[in-house]
């Protein structure tokens, strides 16, 4: 009886020691698992804080650029308002300068316009000439422009020296206003286009001709623009009587044969010069002009070399 309490006691100790042993096992256990969820909370932590700092940081650089594009965009309207004020300026300068430019041309071109009159005006003639019909004498006058080619000669329209009407040229006297210079050209000295409003006055027979105007015509090596100025030379009924009257617009058209100018031109002006003033060249010859009922434009015959 007393053994087997014995025994008993044993076994109890043993199952008491056995169960510490596992107890105290499974507190290491525990423990060891603990201290991991420890150090992983502990890395986490950092985690945490360096995820933080790095938030931090992240915030401080946002705040810096926001500091930054607001900055910049305060530069960018400053920079803006100074573009359109720079711009206006350059505009008003631009503008400035374009009237400035424009004087400058009407002054270039008044002066090229001048200096175009006085080179051709010593060329520019005034044409009488003489008609007879049934007895009859009748007189036609116009203009005429002196130049050189093979012989002296004078360029005019052949309405100036030829009618339709049956009159027959006895001759034409081609007086220069200038030296004061008359010339008596016979009608065989004339020289008729048939197919153009043009004739030529032989004058190679005279004498004391103004050395300046015999030299050959400056043809115009292009038909002219809309717009191109234009200076008519002539003598017109309504003009001076002693020197030669200069008149002066735009090619403001084309029609058929012609070139159609704001130019004044007047009876008498026929046959007298028309100069392109931008290339100081011979373009044709003032012939004739259609009246409407508020405005009138002349016809320029384009020139055509003998």
């Amino acid at each position: 009886m007393n053994k087997g309490k014995y025994i008993t006691a044993i076994l109890s100790v043993l199952v008491i020691f056995a169960v510490a042993v596992f107890l105290i096992g499974e507190n290491s256990r525990v423990n060891n698992k603990l201290s991991l969820l420890e150090e992983n909370a502990n890395d986490l932590t950092a985690a945490v804080n360096s995820a933080y700092s790095t938030l931090n940081i992240l915030l401080e650089e946002n705040n810096e650029l926001r500091s930054w594009l607001a900055e910049e965009e305060k530069n960018r309207s400053l920079a803006e308002e100074y573009v359109a004020e720079s711009s206006k300026k350059f505009e008003d300068k631009i503008d400035e300068l374009n009237k400035e430019l424009n004087i400058q041309k009407k002054y270039v071109a008044s002066s090229d316009i001048t200096n175009i009159i006085k080179e051709w005006s010593p060329r520019a003639i005034r044409l009488t000439c003489e008609f007879k019909k049934e007895g009859k004498e009748i007189m036609a006058r116009g203009s005429g422009i002196v130049y050189r080619d093979v012989t002296a000669s004078i360029i005019t329209n052949k309405h100036v020296v030829s009618r339709d009407s049956g009159e027959e040229l006895t001759s034409c006297k081609a007086l220069f206003p200038e030296s004061g210079l008359e010339l008596t050209v016979g009608k065989d000295q004339v020289n008729i286009d048939n197919e153009s409003d043009v004739a030529y006055l032989d004058i190679s027979s005279g004498t004391n001709i103004p050395i300046s105007t015999l030299k050959p015509l400056p043809f115009c090596s292009s038909v002219p623009n809309l717009g191109d100025q234009v200076v008519i030379l002539g003598y017109p009924a309504v003009g001076s009587m002693t020197t030669v009257t200069a008149t002066d617009g735009i090619i403001s058209g084309f029609d058929d044969k012609y070139y159609i100018t704001s130019a004044k031109i007047e009876q008498g002006n026929s046959g007298g010069a028309a100069i392109l003033v931008k290339d100081n060249c011979f373009v044709g010859i003032p012939t004739l002009v259609i009246r409407g009922r508020l405005e009138s434009f002349a016809r320029i015959l384009p020139a055509i070399k003998k």
